[in-house]
């Protein structure tokens, strides 16, 4: 009978040769396999006009419709740039020291705003609405209804629409209009929604060109009126003229789907 050897060395060798198999066979599973991929999640910062509002924003195709883009009254010249916060020439700053104070609060409370510090807007707001100015309520309302640096309510900001619009702004009378369009703090309304559009639109330029093209959009659907795509394309030609993009916009829309110039 033969007895097998132990001896140390050969037993060293044997255990770095099954070591060096082992690490070879596991490098050539490496290259043979494809690298993971992690997916990442859904956002979650995704917008509620992405997310539970389909068709607003929506870049998918699909057949034409008249709202392409969620309808507003922030006047948008066709290069994009907004004119809602033009400040007048000098030669038309007001003279009366309560008028110029309200001014000046105004024009505070939109810096403040647009550099998104709604803390310190919406008091200055409403120190401006306090000494008389007529815009004021606007952005307050523009705040409630965005949840901006508040709690969002469409109540109070379709109250501070009001008060604007009564006291003469154009584009809180084109937001009025939106509101009952939608039913939005109010119950919806066509006949209110077509009256505040056409109070809005009748001084006929830039700032009121989203009253317009609200119009243009009502009588292309038949939304409250009656269908009308020639007064549709009359109104968004008005707005067109001062330059407005979403009446442009239409307009080549329109152009598109007939092949006739509008």
């Amino acid at each position: 009978m033969f007895h097998t050897s132990h001896h140390p060395a050969r037993s060293f060798i044997c255990c770095a040769v099954l070591l060096l198999l082992g690490a070879c066979s596991r490098h050539a599973v490496m290259l043979n396999s494809k690298p993971q991929v992690l997916s990442a999640p859904p956002s979650a910062t995704q917008s509620a006009s992405e997310a539970d509002q389909p068709g607003i924003h929506a870049n998918a195709a699909g057949p034409d419709t008249t709202e392409a883009s969620a309808p507003s009254c922030t006047p948008v010249a066709a290069d994009g740039v907004k004119a809602v916060h033009a400040t007048p020439p000098a030669s038309q700053q007001p003279d009366d020291p309560q008028k110029q104070k309200a001014r000046a609060l105004l024009d505070a409370g939109i810096a403040a705003y647009d550099a998104g510090d709604y803390a310190r807007a919406l008091p200055l707001f409403e120190q401006a609405d306090a000494a008389g100015h007529l815009k004021a309520q606007r952005y307050i309302g523009l705040m409630y209804l965005n949840g901006q640096g508040v709690q969002a309510s469409p109540d109070r900001a379709f109250n501070a629409f009001q008060a604007a619009a009564d006291r003469g702004d154009i584009t809180s009378q084109c937001w009025l209009g939106l509101m009952y369009e939608n039913g939005t703090g109010t119950s919806q309304d066509m006949a209110q929604a077509v009256k505040w559009y056409e109070t809005s639109a009748q001084r006929g330029d830039l700032i009121a060109a989203p009253a317009m093209t609200a119009l243009g959009r009502l009588y292309e659907s038949g939304k409250g009126v009656p269908r009308n795509t020639g007064t549709a394309i009359g109104w968004y030609r008005k707005a067109a003229a001062t330059g407005e993009k979403d009446a442009i916009d239409a307009l080549q829309r329109l152009d598109a789907g007939t092949g006739t110039r509008h």
